[in-house]
């Protein structure tokens, strides 16, 4: 069943707490990133060997239906097959988005969501645009599961937290008195 929904939301960390939260964003997103790589790179070299001196070997049609087993992403796939290609391009380091400590926003794959940290007023930005189930895609990337793991291990003092509002069609649909209002989907602090 069909679910337009939409997530958005800033939550303020406390400033002593929050380079601290930052550099272990940024270490577990490169971790995701080089497991990412890794499992690009065993699904590579298998259909490698599997379509090895076979005709008309549709190497994509091969990875993506092998992707479950290596924990592949079909958005790493394509990146392998630019233009026409049919042979797939070795995985590299550079097709992945690695973050340095400069790096501010991140996008989770296929533009599921969007993470953005801003250093001068010590916060975090969420949000997912609105589409068909889009919150429970974007909730099911491994960097949003770290993202909310950090903000729940946060202790938030007076004037730090926040919410993340969201609404989605059913609830725009309530004909009630206050129905169809955005509604706070996770709140952080005190």
């Amino acid at each position: 069943m069909s679910c337009y929904e939409w997530q958005i939301g800033t939550v303020k960390i406390p400033a002593k707490q929050f380079p601290t939260l930052y550099r272990s964003f940024v270490k577990g997103y490169n971790d995701i990133q080089q497991n990412k790589l890794l499992a690009l790179n065993s699904l590579y070299d298998y259909i490698m060997r599997v379509g090895k001196g076979k005709r008309n070997f549709n190497y994509i049609e091969h990875m993506r239906n092998r992707a479950y087993i290596t924990n592949a992403c079909f958005a790493d796939i394509e990146k392998l097959f630019t233009g026409d290609r049919k042979k797939p391009l070795h995985p590299t380091k550079k097709m992945f988005d690695f973050a340095n400590t400069r790096t501010t926003g991140f996008m989770l794959d296929e533009g599921t969501a969007a993470i953005s940290f801003n250093k001068l007023d010590h916060s975090v930005y969420w949000s997912v645009p609105e589409n068909n189930h889009a919150c429970e895609r974007a909730h099911e990337q491994p960097e949003a599961k770290l993202l909310f793991r950090l903000l729940q291990n946060v202790k938030y003092t007076r004037n730090s937290g926040g919410e993340i509002i969201g609404n989605d069609e059913y609830n725009r649909d309530n004909m009630q008195s206050g129905g169809g209002a955005n509604y706070v989907v996770f709140s952080f602090g005190k």
